[in-house]
């Protein structure tokens, strides 16, 4: 036996009891000595104050949870997954409606200088003016249901051009507003007075000229340019990309035109108003070049990656012309270039390259005496 188990089994069973230092306390002694001194009649009831002022505000927080969950389903849905453009009619000034000159300048003193203004439900907090009455709001209001009613009824066009190019001149005087129409051959969006029309007649070639000038700088403020600015991206997002996506996008400016004049409803003065814009508001160019990738002169892109495909593929294609003589068989070309690219993996979309060539000004596809189509450098 070794020596602890030894010790063990010899030690006394005293060594097993433990004797405590000091008594246990949980620590409430002292609280029960002082509510045993306590008189219960001086104790007051707890007040329920507190617990009513926390319902009221849970209330409230309950009651604008709703508004709160309603905001965060309004989703801003980006042009292009849109359809049509925001209306123009809403914001075409007032004087599209015809009122007198006193209703006009009465609207514009109350800061009423568009469409959509009137459609504001205000009529109690505008001042009062001699002379106005509820006749003239009813004048008013049935002008607005008729006019609004009248660009309703117009559903043949996508791009109401007419009314967008009424939110940029309508607010002219109509005589500087006829004149700067007349130079692009478009016709007065405002009614003339005989008196106007025969004023305009007697007027000096000097004159003239210096009534347009002072109509282009009163359409030209900064605040318009930004707006058809705006107008024009969002245009080119809902309906000139999307359309260009679907033609391996690329496009020259004919078809792009082409293709206005489709969302426009075949409009007789289409080409008219795009030049009154590209004029006014982008230093003559072509009012979509801003905003898509121009690849060479009246030839677009739908986005870069198709740009840099488009000057691969014709840089390929100026490789199979040594000489400046040749010609080869479109169908052949377009093979030819194909394969290189296949062997690299890579890859166009359905009839890219042969759009790519087609609209390219480098070269000229034509046909054979074989009615074959031949293509050589221009």
């Amino acid at each position: 036996m070794s020596f602890l188990q030894k010790d063990f089994f010899n030690s006394p069973s005293e060594s097993f009891e433990l004797v405590p230092h000091a008594s246990y306390s949980h620590g409430l002694e002292k609280i029960y000595g002082r509510l045993e001194t306590i008189d219960i009649r001086s104790v007051r009831k707890i007040s329920s104050n507190s617990a009513s002022s926390v319902e009221p505000q849970q209330k409230k927080q309950q009651k604008s949870e709703p508004a709160n969950k309603t905001s965060q389903l309004e989703f801003n849905i980006e042009p292009f997954f849109r359809t049509t453009l925001d209306l123009f009619v809403l914001r075409e000034p007032i004087q599209v409606l015809g009122f007198s000159r006193r209703i006009e300048k009465w609207l514009s003193d109350q800061g009423k200088l568009i469409i959509a203004d009137l459609l504001e439900n205000d009529k109690l907090t505008v001042a009062p003016l001699k002379g106005i009455g509820q006749g003239h709001f009813d004048e008013i209001s049935n002008k607005l249901q008729t006019y609004l009613n009248a660009q309703s009824d117009n559903e043949t066009q996508k791009i109401d051009f007419n009314s967008w190019l009424k939110t940029l001149v309508a607010s002219l005087e109509p005589k500087k507003c006829a004149l700067l129409l007349e130079t692009f051959d478009l016709p007065a969006l405002l009614p003339l007075t005989p008196a106007e029309i025969a004023e305009i007649r007697k007027l000096t070639k000097e004159k003239r000229a210096e009534l347009i000038q002072e109509a282009i700088f009163e359409v030209s403020t900064p605040i318009k340019k930004e707006q058809i600015i705006s107008d024009m991206r969002e245009l080119t997002q809902i309906f000139i990309k999307p359309w260009l996506f679907k033609r391996t996008g690329i496009s020259n400016r004919h078809e792009l035109y082409d293709h206005l004049l489709k969302l426009s409803g075949l409009h007789p003065h289409l080409e008219g108003i795009l030049n009154f814009m590209s004029s006014t508001y982008f230093k003559n160019t072509f009012i979509l070049e801003p905003f898509l990738h121009t690849v060479s002169e009246e030839l677009y892109c739908y986005d870069l990656e198709t740009s840099v495909a488009y000057h691969e593929v014709i840089k390929t294609a100026h490789s199979y012309f040594y000489k400046p003589d040749l010609y080869y068989p479109l169908d052949a070309l377009i093979q030819w270039i194909g394969r290189e690219y296949a062997r690299k993996w890579k890859g166009f979309a359905d009839n890219f390259i042969e759009r790519t060539i087609r609209l390219s000004t480098d070269f000229r596809v034509r046909k054979g005496p074989s009615e074959k189509l031949l293509v050589k450098l221009s």
